[in-house]
């Protein structure tokens, strides 16, 4: 005799058999025992949760020779019957083969009679989404002015494409997949009653199998122990179901992040060869990047990260992790279109090797906020710079203005030096914040209360960055903790020059568009780009700074009110 799959033998008969659908459950077998039964339900949901399956347990509540009760008996005549397809009141329409008008007509001239022998005439409708327009229009007079005798149970996986004239005419329960635990203790229970012996390594897979699946799981199982028998490992689940070995996935993941396209291209040849799904090792791929950026964005404990430490995302930033799945996700996204897979994915895996060796942006812009000032002498390779006197220094003395004596009322805390204190307590309030304060050279509180941070003159490029909301907020902040008091003002200062807390409108010149355009050839952090990536300037547009004395003022003072982006100030 031929066996029964699992997902049919362990199907609910009952609503106490069935597992995570509390909310639906509690409603259908309250409006049973009460007998205060609507004349349509939609039951909608994912593949393989039980939609079907508890409209017929309904179906049996409604006319159970026990009830009205909040659950069937299952043994007596009307129960049987439902159960076995045989009763005459309770009808059942696959809707994806029936779509038609003719078949809707069908159930009309159905419902107009009182059932034969049961208390309700119960019409199941599957794969409800699939019925034609006119069979929707023909069943619409039916639920308007539908007999007290007549319930319609609609169970759909796309509820979406349910016409609102219907949905208003209906109680809609949305079905939702049951939690993962519960899914592996029901795949336990049932195994031990087939007397089967598996691992939890094993079980683990089945429950990734079955992806909120129940019937999914169940499947999963039946063909795991048609292959491996009454004992299933691990192993033989993947190969059972066609898994990509684990090894595989931690390999290619590590190639990633070291940058070895080698490596990484080998893993796909390999599985290539196998014979094995490269979609679904991409999709495997994408969830251990998913549970890498947990690791470093949240730390150990967080759901989803079992057996991942930090130690195992070392290699990675969250950027680059984050880039990383979206890359996977496109290259997901053009395998499930078609094409040629290995393809797709060997030019994908250089790509993702390939960001492993890029520089970061922000030493990137430290590295060139470093280049040397176009005449000066380079440093030689090997060599430290000489330090010189100040005496020996003539032309430096005659091309920068001197440094001003630190004012008497610089403040240092008893704590230690203050801007040692500040970047301390940037650290723990806004981190990036605190690699912007890590440029300043010096930080003071005057009489007034106003923070002066002293930049180096090479460091200019950093004074936006201070400047912004989020860099001014977390200084304030920092800076109530560290003096006690709020400061009345933040001001950014260069070395050499005055502090600059505010630029009035007024006091700015304009410069043409030529004298921005050569201001901008000459600056030192653009040639150095220009010497690195062969860059040219298509265009110059000036930031809000005040016009070197070397240029020759406009007759017409710039407004404060209405100022132009390309015009006025220095670059």
């Amino acid at each position: 005799m031929s066996r029964r799959p699992l997902a049919r033998t362990y199907r609910p008969q009952r609503f106490s058999e069935v597992i995570g659908q509390q909310a639906p459950v509690r409603a259908l077998a309250a409006a049973a025992a009460r007998g205060e039964v609507a004349s349509a339900y939609i039951f909608s949901g994912t593949r393989g949760i039980g939609k079907t399956t508890i409209a017929r347990v309904f179906a049996k509540a409604l006319n159970c020779e026990q009830g009205p009760a909040e659950d069937c008996c299952d043994a007596c005549g009307p129960c049987q019957e439902i159960a076995q397809g045989r009763s005459l009141d309770t009808l059942e329409m696959d809707a994806a083969t029936h779509t038609g008008i003719d078949d809707v007509r069908e159930l009309r001239e159905a419902a107009q009679y009182p059932p034969s022998r049961e208390r309700f005439r119960v019409f199941i409708i599957d794969e409800a989404h699939q019925l034609s327009q006119s069979a929707w229009n023909g069943l619409l007079k039916v639920l308007e002015e539908p007999p007290d005798w007549c319930v319609f149970l609609l169970c759909t996986t796309e509820p979406h494409k349910i016409p609102p004239t219907i949905e208003s005419r209906a109680l809609h329960f949305a079905f939702r997949s049951p939690p993962a635990a519960l899914i592996r203790e029901h795949l336990a229970h049932i195994a031990h009653q087939e007397q089967l012996t598996i691992d939890d390594e094993a079980l683990d897979l089945l429950v990734k199998a079955a992806d909120g699946s129940v019937r999914d799981g169940l499947s999963a199982l039946d063909q795991a122990r048609a292959y491996a028998g009454e004992t299933i490992s691990k192993d033989q689940v993947r190969d059972a179901l066609g898994l990509v070995p684990g090894e595989a996935i931690r390999d290619y993941v590590k190639a990633l992040g070291d940058g070895d396209a080698t490596a990484g291209l080998a893993v796909v040849a390999r599985l290539d060869e196998q014979g094995q799904d490269l979609r679904s090792f991409i999709a495997e791929v994408l969830e251990q990047v998913r549970r890498l950026s947990l690791v470093l964005a949240a730390g150990e404990g967080v759901s989803g990260t079992e057996g991942l430490s930090p130690q195992d995302a070392a290699a990675f930033s969250v950027e680059q992790l984050v880039w990383l799945g979206r890359v996977l996700d496109q290259t997901e996204a053009r395998l499930r279109q078609g094409g040629p897979q290995r393809t797709l994915l060997d030019l994908a895996t250089v790509r993702m090797t390939a960001m492993a060796k890029m520089t970061p942006l922000d030493d990137l812009i430290e590295r060139l906020s470093d280049v040397p000032a176009p005449g000066s002498e380079p440093p030689r390779p090997g060599r430290a710079p000489k330090r010189s006197a100040a005496p020996s220094q003539p032309a430096r003395a005659r091309t920068e203005p001197p440094t001003p004596a630190p004012p008497a009322n610089r403040q240092t805390g008893a704590g230690g030096d203050l801007l040692a204190r500040l970047s301390s307590a940037v650290q723990r309030i806004r981190p990036p914040v605190a690699s912007y304060l890590s440029k300043v050279c010096e930080a003071r509180v005057d009489a007034e209360g106003v923070l002066t941070l002293v930049l180096p003159q090479d460091k200019q490029l950093w004074e936006r960055k201070l400047r912004d909301g989020a860099g001014r907020q977390a200084l304030a902040e920092a800076a109530r903790e560290v003096i006690g008091r709020e400061p009345s003002k933040i001001a950014i200062a260069l070395e050499g020059a005055a502090a600059s807390p505010q630029r009035a409108g007024p006091t700015r010149r304009r410069a043409s568009p030529k004298q921005l355009l050569d201001r901008t050839r000459r600056d030192p952090l653009v040639r150095g780009i220009f010497e690195r990536f062969g860059a040219v300037i298509l265009e110059s547009q000036a930031l809000d700074a005040p016009a070197p004395a070397d240029e020759p003022p406009e007759t017409t003072p710039r407004s404060t009110n209405h100022p132009h982006p390309d015009l006025g100030g220095s670059d």
